[in-house]
């Protein structure tokens, strides 16, 4: 419990840093409502691959800031590769490593 609050604060302090402030509504609706439309930023655990890979995707070109979440060093190039894909698609996102297990 302690390390999540550790793990949360030292996000919270990372996202002010970057500058990550709330998102514009976005115009494009979906049938599916994965996230609130007041959420500020959206974090993904698991999101430099696979399923988590594809949710951050299609998130963040959605319009919502995200959290990329990766766990191992050796995903860090598979997590920065999600990051510069959501901002080329025009989305704002950062890499964040944290084990969220516990």
């Amino acid at each position: 419990m302690i390390f999540s609050r550790v793990i949360l604060s030292a996000l919270a302090l990372v996202l002010a840093a970057e500058g990550f402030a709330p998102r514009v509504p976005s115009s494009r609706s979906s049938s599916l409502r994965m996230v609130a439309d007041d959420a500020k930023v959206v974090l993904v655990t698991g999101s430099s691959r696979g399923l988590g890979r594809s949710i951050a995707l299609d998130i963040g070109k959605a319009g919502q800031k995200v959290v990329v979440n990766y766990v191992s060093d050796g995903s860090k190039a598979s997590a920065d590769s999600v990051v510069e894909e959501i901002k080329a698609a025009g989305g704002d996102a950062i890499a964040i490593q944290a084990d969220s297990e516990s």
